[in-house]
């Protein structure tokens, strides 16, 4: 929904690094969908990329 927060976008903005989350543990974070958040530097901007 448009108004839900983006956990694994937060995580990865905060620490720079890469946020994976499994399927096995994914109830962790909420509710949520397994997989893999990465940190996108381009022009010295962090973008972020989520690949299914």
């Amino acid at each position: 929904m448009k108004d839900d927060l983006h956990v694994g976008a937060i995580k990865v903005l905060k620490t720079e690094k890469p946020f994976i989350i499994h399927k096995k543990n994914r109830h962790l974070c909420g509710d949520v969908f397994s997989g893999i958040n990465l940190p996108i530097n381009f022009q010295n901007v962090i973008k972020h990329l989520k690949i299914l």
